[in-house]
Formats: C-alpha cells, sequence, structure tokens
C-alpha cells in the first residue's frame, strides 16, 4: 500500500525530529570526551585518559552468611578512590580523568540465580587461577555490552568471587573490581568491606589498588613471573606486591594508552 505524501512526509519529520537531538548529544559527548583525552608528542608529558565508573547495585550474594550488596557511593569514587588511583599512576605520568560515574541496577539476566551460584562459588585452582566461568555473568549483570566504546570503563560489583578482587581484559577497555573481599585471609574469613584505600605501604589492599591494578591490564601489563622477578612491592603483584611500577611496565603502559588515546580520538571525530 502506497502512503499519501503528507504521510509520508509526517513519518520523515518526526524521525528527523527524535534523531536530532540524540545526534547533537553524540557530537556533544564526543567532543568533551575528546577535550578530556591528551597525548604529547615527545615521550615525556602527561597522558589523560576518560574513565567512566559504574557502581553496580541491586544484586545480593552471599558468602560465609555474609550478604554482600553494592555499598560504594559516588562521593567516596571522586574524593578517595580516584585520587588514589591517580597517586599510584602518577610515575608513569598518566592520569585517569573522571568522565562520570553511573549509578545502576544490575541488568535482569534469564539465569539470575545460575549466574550469582557461579559466582560464589568461584574458586581459584591448584596453581592459583581464578575461575573464568564466573566473568561472563559478571559481564552480563553489569552491562559490558553497553559500556563506552572508546574509552575504559570501571565497574565496581559487589563480590567476584572467592579470593578475586578483580578482573580486566589484556589491553582492553573494561575493568570489573569488587567492594568486598576475602583474598586477605585466603578466604579462610568471613568477606569484609574492601578499604577504599590504604595509607602507607601495601598491607592488604584496597579498591583504589585493585582499580590500579586492572587498568594496567587494560594498559598491557601482565603479572611479574614469581620465579623470576628480582624487582618488588609491584603494582602487578607477584611476591611481595605493593604499588610500584617499574620502568619497563611505564614504558609498555605509556605506550598502550597512546593507542586508547588514538582510538578515542577516532570515534570522537567519528560521531
Amino acid at each position: 500500500m502506497r502512503l499519501p505524501i503528507f504521510a509520508f512526509l509526517t513519518l520523515f519529520v518526526t524521525g528527523w525530529a527524535l534523531a536530532a537531538p540524540k545526534a547533537d548529544a553524540d557530537a556533544t559527548e564526543a567532543k568533551r570526551l575528546g577535550g578530556m583525552t591528551e597525548a604529547p608528542d615527545g615521550d615525556d608529558g602527561w597522558i589523560r585518559l576518560p574513565l567512566r565508573i559504574y557502581i553496580v547495585s541491586g544484586v545480593e550474594l552471599e558468602q560465609k552468611r555474609v550478604k554482600m550488596t553494592q555499598w560504594i557511593t559516588p562521593e567516596q569514587v571522586e574524593n578517595t578512590v580516584l585520587p588514589e588511583i591517580n597517586r599510584i599512576w602518577k610515575p608513569a605520568k598518566i592520569e585517569w580523568v573522571l568522565d562520570k560515574v553511573v549509578e545502576q541496577p544490575a541488568v535482569e539476566v534469564p539465569n539470575l540465580k545460575e549466574a550469582i551460584t557461579c559466582i560464589q562459588n568461584a574458586k581459584r585452582d591448584e596453581y592459583g587461577k581464578s575461575d573464568p566461568t564466573r566473568m561472563p555473568h559478571i559481564h552480563a549483570l553489569c552491562g559490558k555490552e553497553n559500556g563506552h566504546p572508546a574509552i575504559n570503563n570501571l565497574y565496581f560489583f559487589p563480590y567476584m568471587g572467592q579470593t578475586s578482587q578483580g578482573n580486566a581484559g589484556l589491553t582492553g577497555n573494561s575493568a570489573f573490581v569488587g567492594v568486598w573481599t576475602d583474598k586477605p585471609s585466603g578466604g579462610e574469613d568471613r568477606p569484609k568491606k574492601f578499604d577504599l584505600r590504604e595509607r602507607g605501604r601495601f598491607r592488604e589492599g584496597s579498591i583504589a589498588r585493585t582499580s590500579s591494578h586492572e587498568l594496567g591490564h587494560n594498559l598491557g601489563l601482565e603479572h611479574p613471573d614469581k620465579k623470576t622477578q628480582k624487582e618488588f612491592d609491584r603494582l602487578m603483584g607477584g611476591k611481595k606486591p605493593g604499588n610500584e611500577l617499574i620502568p619497563e611496565e611505564i614504558r609498555k603502559a605509556r605506550e598502550i594508552a597512546r593507542v586508547r588515546v588514538g582510538k578515542i580520538l577516532a570515534w570522537a571525530a567519528s560521531e
């Protein structure tokens, strides 16, 4: 059936009216995020990367009769966690610039009970490797597929599984951190709220330190080999972990950060 010309024009104008504000908003966001992103021409100078942080709520996990829900606030993220992340990354001259803090409920998934059970039961194997089967469930509950396609996304989730504190893909743009932990006790004690930061030297870790570690994975850094490492107090773990970045890690992280800057600016130019 052919539409009368006035009906066609009405549909066209309505579609344009709905699309125009979204296009304007996308262009505004692209300009804003592009403006937050910076990398110097030379090897020295500060690299600045936008970071979007998600606080995921509305899901409850339980371990050793401790019911774990989301407790961290945007104010704690902005005033305590992010400044500590940037303090840790300062030697690399990489600054994480807050795009925004998004408070969002967990995504409604059809297999919620199965997902919760998998995460709660996740354990490290005999070699200390964390259980990978929990991550697709955490990704789904956090809505990873709806994260920003170009900038780094950091998700705060209640609990990451037994003796696990975080997870991130190597050179990816998504990282996940639990706000409850039982890692310091090796899973022997009941989970507790993870400290926002630690003052002084590394003792048990913190939300800020784990976030810095996972963002390190996003910037291409791997765990040190405990059998061969000669430097300690390192952010990326190994024996006697801490908050330090060695020169080779700084070089690599800055290299990958420059790649990320290029991706962000390319995305911004395309919007």
